[in-house]
Parts: structure tokens; sequence; C-alpha cells
């Protein structure tokens, strides 16, 4: 696996890997104390607003690092974009930026779960590369490129590749 080629992460979160959103709050001071001090307060204000529903960044959407903006893909299409502010574009402009349908190179996005046949085994057949939470210790060498215990030993692991 390349160092540093990661275009893309993808995480399952269908309610196996959690049953309730209060840890999202620990992960948001993980984050949040990594920022300058001056950024933080409009961190936690973004946090907020998105969890509360008011932001157009959710689960489902797409955040688009290069050009900072939250996508909603129909069949790869962008059929809605907005600003960070939630501005949204207007269908002309999100046709210019995006012309076609968004692909991205399968060898440079990660496929992130806990159920090997559902969440990583279609991924690693497309050619993804894998980290598999192995809860259980049931995994057998090269059912993914990694195999973890919980979630958080894969904090480890993309830094490596981010």
């Amino acid at each position: 696996m390349n160092n540093r080629n990661t275009k893309a992460i993808v995480f399952d979160l269908d309610g196996t890997l959690y049953e309730e959103t209060h840890h999202f709050e620990y992960y948001a001071e993980q984050v949040a104390k990594r920022l300058r001090k001056e950024d933080q307060h409009r961190f936690w204000e973004d946090y907020r607003t998105v969890l509360s529903g008011r932001h157009p960044l959710r689960i489902g959407s797409v955040y688009d690092t290069e050009k900072d903006l939250i996508l909603f893909l129909q069949n790869g299409i962008v059929s809605e974009a907005y600003r960070w502010n939630g501005e949204k574009l207007g269908a002309a402009e999100v046709k210019t930026i995006y012309p076609g349908q968004v692909k991205i190179d399968l060898d440079r996005l990660f496929s992130i779960g806990d159920n090997l046949e559902n969440d990583i085994l279609p991924a690693r057949r497309l050619g993804c590369r894998t980290i598999f939470i192995d809860v259980y210790r049931l995994a057998k060498h090269g059912d993914a490129d990694v195999i973890v215990a919980s979630m958080s030993e894969c904090v480890p692991v993309l830094r490596r590749f981010l």
C-alpha cells in the first residue's frame, strides 16, 4: 500500500460500528484539541450545527476537500452541491464543476468496516484498500489489508496514508 496516496475513506456507518452518537463528542474533542486555539470556537459551532441537522454536511454526503464543497451524489453524478456556509450552488455551476460522473481510482480508496462479507470482501474485489475492524479476532491473514481490533486502532494506520 502506497503512503499518502489515499483519495477517499469510506466508513461502515450503518449502525454496526456504533449504536449511539454520543461518542461523536469524544472524537470532536480529539479534533478540537489539535486545532489552533483561535479556530476551536468556530469548530465547535460547526460541529453543533452539523449534529442538529442545520448544516448541509451529514452522513451520506461527500466532502470535496480540494474544492471545499459538500456534495450529494446520485449514481455518481453530483445532484446538489453546497459551500461550507450552506449556500447551495446552482445547477449550471454544479455541471461546470462536475460535468460527468465523479470517479475515483479504487486503489486510492480505503473501505473500513466490521463486517468481512459486506464491508471488506466486496471492496477488496474492486481493488480498494481495506481495514477490517475485527472485534472478535476471527479474521485470517489476508482477509484485509489491515486488521485491527477496534476503531481507535484505525487512527495510526490512517495517519500513515493521509
